[in-house]
């Protein structure tokens, strides 16, 4: 592989391509992209979603607190910012598509897999440093980022 000038995630992202390709195979993914998604199931995710949201935001708030730049405080405060704003004014209208009350998703239980992972980033944010608590939120970040490019470029 020639690195020139590629970025260092660029080139982390080279070495891991075939197992980001396996995202696309998911069925949730390929149902998602052909619009045959059951229902329930979306509604399912998006209640999850939402709880794991709230603690992926409060990762980003650990990560704020952290930071010692104003550069890295303001990165940080932007995130947490279009977490709480933006994603989650995609769920609030979906939520109310379904006739599902917004103020009781959080009465719901979070699954093991949403329970585990936000479990998991919560502890790195609390014990690491800057650079781990980057490490840990990323992969949500990119694997989304990904996911959408992909199917958008498949179905445009």
């Amino acid at each position: 592989m020639e690195v020139g000038f590629m970025k260092f995630t660029d080139i982390l992202f080279e070495d891991v391509r075939e197992i980001w390709g396996k995202y696309l195979e998911h069925p949730f993914v390929k149902e998602i992209g052909e619009g045959t998604l059951d229902k329930e199931k979306f509604k399912n995710y998006l209640v999850q979603d939402y709880l794991y949201l709230k603690e992926y935001a409060k990762v980003f708030a650990m990560g704020l607190v952290k930071a010692e730049s104003l550069s890295d405080m303001n990165l940080y405060y932007g995130s947490i910012k279009g977490i709480l704003e933006d994603e989650t004014e995609v769920h609030t209208n979906y939520l109310k598509y379904f006739g599902i009350d917004q103020n009781k998703v959080f009465d719901n239980r979070k699954e093991m897999t949403t329970e585990s992972y936000t479990s998991y980033m919560l502890g790195i944010g609390l014990k690491g440093d800057l650079k781990e608590i980057a490490m840990t939120i990323l992969p949500c970040a990119w694997s989304y980022q990904f996911i959408g490019r992909s199917l958008y470029e498949k179905h445009k």
